[in-house]
């Protein structure tokens, strides 16, 4: 991409042009484990970067497995199996296959 200026420094103007590059936007768990024990719970937190860190939700791809609060991270295993953790804000997502025992 590139941006375009103008600047006035003691009554000069100048114009000027850049260019800058755009990082795809990610979401990056900071707090996060791939194995939970049955009946144990685990709060898993994320961080935006190109997405706000408050608007990312948490999800989990079998809410019989494992349940998590949407907003908080705070999860809590059910019952044995296989399950994904999604931390999502808008089309930016990212996951953790979690095993519970």
């Amino acid at each position: 991409m590139i941006v375009y200026g103008l600047v006035t420094i003691n009554g000069v103007q100048r114009k000027f042009q850049t260019k800058i590059t755009v990082k795809k936007a990610y979401i990056r768990l900071i707090e996060s484990t791939n194995t939970l024990e049955k009946g144990s719970t685990f709060t898993y937190k994320a961080v935006g970067y190109g997405v706000k860190t408050e608007d990312i939700m948490f999800y989990t791809s079998k809410k019989s497995v494992v349940v998590i609060k949407k907003t908080t991270g705070k999860a809590k295993a059910k019952t044995k199996g296989t399950d994904y953790i999604i931390a999502k804000a808008g089309k930016v997502k990212v996951e953790i296959k979690v095993k519970i025992s």
